[in-house]
């Protein structure tokens, strides 16, 4: 089965039998970057109601034995994530709710620093944060799988240190092949792999470089690299791809 762990952009009931078509078997989607509890809601209402649409071609991934399902019938298996924590607005609980609305994957933090730690754009990553702790915790204890991929180099470590289950950082690319804030010191993916944790390589041209970008040969030429750095099992597919993404997208 092949697993694409982070994709973006306007999901349609087109684009979802396309992947089903492609020989996708399962796709992390992205239902929200900056937006607080009431907006994520509203994100997850959508999401339930483009699954019910494509019933036939895609299925709401909340367990592994989902994605089995999924290949046994055909469809695509799509599992709910957000590349940040602002769904929670500081509150613990919500953990536990956003589980049972079938999220199975949150960033810790985006391209700013927040209450749970620090981001890889700010200039002096403040480490994971009391609340971060907490938040890790309780995710652990719902089953919610912890992102690092925008998460800073200190924060990755503390996170990685405290959390009692392998984290993931879903889409990006070993700093040491291709330097960009963006991309992970290979301290982290070495902790990363040592805790169990899993890398997802991008295609996004900011980060993988014009290099790895030039053709398939070369990407995964930087594939390759990784599992020399980390290990075959600690090395997936996160491509960062969008869909519906004009000029003001790419812009932002």
């Amino acid at each position: 089965m092949i697993i694409d762990a982070l994709q973006c952009g306007t999901f349609t009931p087109e684009v979802l039998r396309d992947l089903r078509d492609g020989g996708l078997g399962c796709v992390t989607v992205t239902c929200g970057f900056w937006e607080g509890t009431l907006e994520s809601l509203d994100s997850l209402g959508r999401w339930r109601d483009l699954m019910h649409e494509c019933a036939d071609v895609a299925l709401l991934a909340t367990c592994a034995e989902h994605l089995i399902e999924a290949q046994q019938s055909n469809r695509i298996a799509v599992v709910l994530g957000f590349q940040n924590s602002n769904l929670l607005e500081g509150r613990i609980r919500l953990v536990d709710l956003f589980a049972d609305l079938g999220v199975r994957q949150i960033q810790l933090t985006y391209n700013n620093q927040n209450e749970l730690g620090g981001s890889c754009y700010e200039t002096d990553d403040s480490g994971l944060a009391r609340f971060g702790r907490e938040v890790i915790r309780e995710m652990n204890r719902c089953g919610i799988l912890i992102d690092l991929s925008h998460v800073g180099n200190r924060t990755s470590l503390d996170a990685i240190e405290y959390s009692m289950k392998p984290v993931a950082i879903s889409h990006a690319n070993p700093h040491s092949l291709f330097p960009h804030v963006r991309n992970k010191t290979d301290d982290v993916l070495k902790a990363l792999a040592a805790n169990g944790g899993v890398i997802g390589l991008a295609t996004y041209r900011n980060i993988t470089g014009d290099y790895y970008c030039g053709t398939v040969e070369a990407w995964t030429e930087m594939v390759a690299r990784t599992v020399d750095l980390v290990g075959i099992d600690h090395v997936g597919i996160g491509t960062d791809r969008s869909y519906d993404s004009g000029p003001d997208f790419l812009d932002w």
